[in-house]
């Protein structure tokens, strides 16, 4: 009874949640405003604010920080400038700078993380609904950066790729830089007016300045808070069709059951994306004999748990658009995912990774009125012994109040097999009340045929979170047949607990930023109320320094009941009972503007009692930057466990150098070790941009069992591709 309770009980909370007051919505906010200015020509985009139509436009010079001092008038004068044609917006940047010769400036690769130079950005909402905008970012290189983001940041689709151009200058007085966005690569709604937030960069003082909102309870993705831009109404989109065509040319070797290399043709041609928007808000794609030669490859990873692991999408067919499918726990809380209604690496790619030949496919995303839709539908091979199957995904949200929603999904899985299918129903909703209160909710059913019952999924969350308090607490429930096959869900048949507080004062100092004092529990019982897991994180306490670098340290406790035995290795299995704990962890990230950096530099983790043994971790992770061509991204993973049932030690290292003689002109080399699987592998991946969104793709690999590098040949690729875009 009181499983059938909670779904319905959940889904009228969602229902009434629509009915919640205008007033709770949000606290009333300056909004300054600005207006782009039609001129008939253009600028010339050389990165030199010299062309005399930049003049006819009003400056926009009232930045002020939010960090390190907010409120503060910008320590460096800043200047943005706005005009447009009926095919394109125009922004220019005078960005001056006391020490030109400390401007900092890395990275000439497309969208690599540019916040770690000098850099500036502007976000528009280009259907000014508050929630949805694109991201554009360029450093004193031109080097180009863009984003797609959803309900104010819960998902930032970084792989979402348009043609635009920027360039850059650097002078005595600082530098400047200009970008071309064409309309035609918006989508858009009724013309005139966009919300618009400008961003700029300072990155040897670590200081962020704002156009519109420099409020630190707010994030730069928060567009609700953006300011307007208005003077639009000559703007044409222009672009109806996109025909994007390749051709593949290459091999792979492989050894066969006898031992032999064997050789494969992979040379093919095919539509690598059609698109057309039958309005400005609303764009079809369509794929046929779909390929991914140049997606990078996954890390190696050992996985010392017994959950399943989740590797991130990253083919751009599935990418771009991605965030209106986003249906599930972990959005806007925290990176990892262990539960997603639709997860897009199930169609074309089997368990373990191997391709599975897509034939044809079609994604139809955009708005219609406060309406988000989305639709896939796509159509595998038969190989490898994985039945070819059909996958539908459908998906619409509502905007309701100020910045919320509510939304519905269904997905189906269908094979040429009498019975085989997979259908999944959900419905959620997403409340921001009062600026920082956040509650998220979803109730889901699925049907597989020989999975009858206890087939329900749900999921509550309320949030608070500002720049000083976090508090939240949700409670997740996935009973023991909830099977979503184009889903990700980490754990079945849990009933699961969360509790969260955290306080970040911001002490008057020179040297430290903000504290991070926090505190959590994670309680997860099965489906009959039996605990299974606990982990309560007894002190977690964190230092952001003014440098740059953070520090922390977490202290917490672990509870863990096997009712079957786990296999952690395949001659060490963990058998059957209660194992009891305690960890700690210690974390440090180095500043961004050093050439020795990196998001979580150190990790190390020293866990006693792990299954009633020891488990030692070390992740060393830094980007060595010798120059803004050259630079290598360093990851060395080392586990090393001590258990009753045996010993084991895994090193594993993935590790790329990136060399790029110009921002058109781009190479890696990548090198992936794991001592456990006795494996390494090679991969070189160069790619030409010959104009805006057009590629040519060199791509390199070969794998070996380390034992018999000569003779232990895994498999090898050679390949050459070539994209070329007709524009109508």
């Amino acid at each position: 009874m009181r499983q059938k309770l909670l779904p319905r009980t959940l889904a009228v909370v969602l229902f009434f949640g629509c009915l919640l007051p205008l007033w709770a919505q949000t606290e009333s906010r300056f909004q300054k405003r600005a207006v782009a200015v039609f001129v008939e020509k253009g600028p010339e985009v050389d990165g030199v604010l010299d062309d005399p139509v930049w003049d006819q436009s009003a400056p926009l010079s009232d930045f002020h920080q939010k960090d390190p001092q907010e409120g503060a008038p910008s320590s460096e004068y800043t200047v943005v400038r706005i005009v447009y044609t009926k095919e394109a917006i125009y922004f220019g940047f005078r960005c001056d700078d006391s020490q030109p010769t400390g401007i900092i400036a890395t990275e000439r690769r497309r969208d690599q993380d540019l916040t770690k130079d000098d850099s500036v950005a502007v976000i528009l909402d280009t259907f000014h609904d508050h929630r949805n905008a694109f991201l554009f970012r360029t450093n004193s290189l031109g080097t180009q950066f863009d984003a797609l983001l959803t309900e104010e940041g819960l998902d930032i689709n970084v792989s979402w790729d348009e043609k635009w151009e920027a360039a850059a200058s650097r002078s005595e007085e600082g530098w400047t830089a200009e970008l071309m966005i064409p309309f035609k690569t918006l989508r858009m709604g009724a013309k005139g007016e966009w919300g618009l937030e400008v961003e700029r960069l300072i990155r040897r003082k670590n200081e962020a300045v704002y156009w519109n909102t420099y409020d630190r309870n707010f994030k730069f993705e928060d567009v609700s808070q953006a300011g307007l831009l208005s003077g639009l109404e000559e703007a044409s989109q222009g672009l109806r069709w996109r025909i994007k065509p390749y051709a593949l040319g290459g091999f792979e070797q492989f050894p066969n059951s006898m031992g032999e290399t064997v050789t494969h043709n992979l040379s093919d041609i095919g539509l690598e994306l059609l698109k057309f928007r039958p309005t400005p808000a609303l764009t079809l794609d369509v794929t046929v004999n779909t390929d991914f030669a140049q997606t990078e490859v996954d890390d190696l990873i050992t996985n010392v748990t017994r959950f399943p692991l989740f590797f991130p999408e990253k083919r751009e067919f599935f990418l771009e658009g991605a965030g209106i499918f986003e249906f599930g726990t972990g959005i806007g809380i925290r990176e990892g995912r262990d539960f997603k209604l639709f997860f897009s690496r199930r169609i074309g790619l089997s368990p373990q990774g191997d391709l599975i030949p897509i034939i044809a496919g079609a994604k139809f995303t955009g708005r219609v009125g406060p309406y988000a839709l989305g639709v896939i539908n796509m159509q595998t091979d038969t190989t490898l012994g994985i039945q070819g199957s059909n996958f539908g995904i459908y998906r619409v949200k509502r905007d309701v109040l100020e910045r919320s929603s509510v939304g519905a999904m269904f997905t189906n899985r269908q094979s040429s097999l009498d019975g085989d299918y997979n259908r999944v129903f959900g419905v959620d909703g997403n409340f921001v009340l009062a600026d920082h209160l956040n509650l998220q909710g979803f109730v889901a059913k699925t049907e597989t045929p020989d999975l009858p019952q206890d087939d329900w999924s749900a999921f509550g969350r309320i949030l608070w979170n500002s720049d000083f308090i976090l508090a939240g607490a949700e409670y997740l429930l996935v009973q023991r047949n909830f099977n979503p096959e184009i889903g990700f869900v980490s754990r079945r048949d849990q009933r699961k607990t969360t509790l969260q507080f955290a306080v970040r004062p911001r002490p008057e100092s020179d040297l430290v930023r903000q504290l991070v004092f926090r505190t959590r529990m994670d309680f997860t019982q099965n489906q009959d109320g039996k605990q299974e897991s606990m982990q309560y994180h007894y002190f977690t306490s964190e230092a952001l320094f003014e440098s740059g670098d953070r520090i922390m340290i977490d202290f917490h406790s672990n509870f863990e009941r096997l009712f079957e035995p786990f296999p952690i290795r395949p001659n060490i299995i963990i058998p059957t009972g209660t194992y009891r704990g305690w960890d700690i962890l210690l974390l440090w990230d180095g500043a961004p503007q050093r050439r020795i950096a990196g998001k979580e530099f150190i990790r190390f983790r020293y866990e006693r009692g792990f299954f009633d043994g020891r488990h030692l971790e070390l992740r060393i992770e830094p980007q060595i930057k010798l120059s803004e061509a050259l630079s290598f991204d360093v990851s060395y993973l080392l586990d090393d466990i001590n258990l009753p049932q045996g010993d084991f030690t895994s090193q594993v290292i993935n590790t790329r150098a990136n060399y790029s003689f110009s921002n058109k002109w781009l190479t890696s080399a990548t090198v992936q070790y794991s001592s456990l699987d006795d494996f390494v592998n090679f991969r070189f991946r160069l790619n030409y941009i010959y104009r805006p969104g057009d590629d040519i793709f060199f791509i390199y690999s070969e794998g070996r069992n380390i034992d018999e590098l000569e003779s232990g040949l895994v498999g090898r690729s050679i390949m050459l591709k070539w994209t070329y875009s007709f524009d109508f």
